[in-house]
C-alpha cells in the first residue's frame, strides 16, 4: 500500500468511528428522554450535530494515536481503529528523504547516484560544503 493511501486510509477509519460514536451518543440522549424535552431542544440540534460530530472524531483521533505511541498495543487494534498500522512517510517540499533501505523524493523512489546528485544540488544551493 502507498504512503498516500495509507494516509488516507488512517483518516477515513477514525473518521468513521468517530462519526459512529457521535450517532451512538446523539441516540442514547434522545432515547429514554421525555417527548416535550426531545420537542423543546429540536431547535438546537443542528448545533449539537456541528459540536458532536467533530467532538466526537477529534476524541477517537487523538485516544487510537495515544494508543499507538503505547509499547503493549496490539497491531491488531492499530487495524481496527486507524485503517492501518503503518504510520506514511511523509516527504517535505523539494526534499529528498532517507528511509532505511531506500530515497524517496515526492513519494518516488530514487536511485542512489539520483540521490547523491539532489543532495550536491541542495548544498550548493545553500552554499554548504560536502562533507
Amino acid at each position: 500500500m502507498t504512503d498516500y493511501l495509507t494516509s488516507v486510509l488512517r483518516t477515513l477509519v477514525p473518521t468513521l468511528w468517530g462519526a459512529g460514536l457521535a450517532w451512538a451518543v446523539a441516540w442514547l440522549l434522545t432515547h429514554g428522554v421525555p417527548a416535550e424535552l426531545v420537542d423543546t431542544l429540536q431547535p438546537l440540534q443542528p448545533v449539537g450535530t456541528m459540536v458532536l460530530v467533530p467532538a466526537s472524531v477529534t476524541a477517537v483521533y487523538a485516544g487510537a494515536r495515544w494508543l499507538e505511541a503505547r509499547p503493549w498495543m496490539p497491531t491488531w487494534l492499530s487495524r481496527v481503529l486507524l485503517g492501518s498500522a503503518k504510520q506514511p512517510v511523509y516527504v517535505t517540499h523539494r526534499a529528498a528523504v532517507e528511509v532505511p533501505g531506500r530515497m524517496l523524493e515526492f513519494g518516488h523512489e530514487l536511485t542512489q547516484a539520483e540521490a547523491d546528485e539532489r543532495r550536491r544540488r541542495w548544498l550548493a544551493e545553500h552554499g554548504r560544503a560536502e562533507g
